[in-house]
């Protein structure tokens, strides 16, 4: 957590009126309060993308012994930081479960989300070269092919055409929609996940390999032979 406000762009929200969380400490002289949520940071996000809740959140802090290290003008300070297991919750291996499947699935919203990001900087490029190179036929009809395989990818791992809560009554939820659903469900309780909930994370994960195999395919090549001959001149 830092101060200053973090790069990039937010998240649309879904009423206008919507309550966001803070994401930057305070740093006024004196006495300041910050609530941590419990969480690991936010997995990276897709610009634009809407989710009808709170975007896409890293998963919720196991039990245990922590240390809070605060740095001002280059000076740091720490001090120690228990969280303590509900005194309800008999079950810490369970957690401990849960708390593993959830890093999972952490992961692989990062990585989707890092994947649908690149895939909109190849298209941009593509989109590009028909201003920079517009006489060279070639370039841009390769170009065109590369845009067009990213955005047969794009379009399994999120739905692009999602910009509101009832979008999903003419737009069903892709990967990613999923992904971000399942997370959601995983925070029901301080417990083993199910067998259900174990067998629905491995669908989601294969899916996802197998579009990312073939994302990075043509990441390393297609796109990167490319971005070469943009960069010098099309030759």
């Amino acid at each position: 957590m830092s101060s200053k406000a973090p790069k990039g762009e937010e998240q649309p929200p879904e009423w206008p009126d919507q309550i966001l969380p803070t994401k930057t400490i305070p740093a006024a002289q004196g006495m300041n309060r910050f609530v941590w949520n419990l969480r690991y940071n936010d997995p990276v996000q897709i610009p634009g993308a809407f989710y009808s809740g709170d975007p896409p959140r890293g998963p919720i802090a196991m039990p245990g012994a922590y240390t809070v290290k605060l740095t001002v003008n280059g000076k740091s300070q720490t001090a120690p930081l228990t969280l303590i297991l509900d005194p309800r919750e008999k079950s810490a291996p369970g957690l401990a479960a849960k708390f593993a499947l959830s890093m999972q699935v952490y992961q692989d919203q990062d990585a989707l989300h890092r994947a649908v990001n690149e895939i909109r900087d190849a298209k941009a490029l593509a989109a590009g070269a028909h201003k920079s190179h517009a006489s060279d036929r070639a370039l841009l009809a390769k170009g065109d092919a590369i845009a067009n395989q990213a955005s047969g990818l794009e379009d399994q791992l999120m739905q692009v055409n999602m910009k509101g809560s009832e979008a999903n009554l003419n737009f069903p939820g892709k990967l990613n929609e999923q992904i971000y659903s399942f997370a959601g469900l995983l925070e029901d309780a301080d417990a083993a996940p199910t067998p259900e909930e174990t067998s629905t994370y491995s669908g989601f994960h294969s899916q996802l390999a197998s579009l990312l195999s073939q994302w990075n395919k043509l990441k390393s090549g297609d796109v990167a032979q490319f971005r070469a001959q943009v960069q010098k001149g099309g030759k």
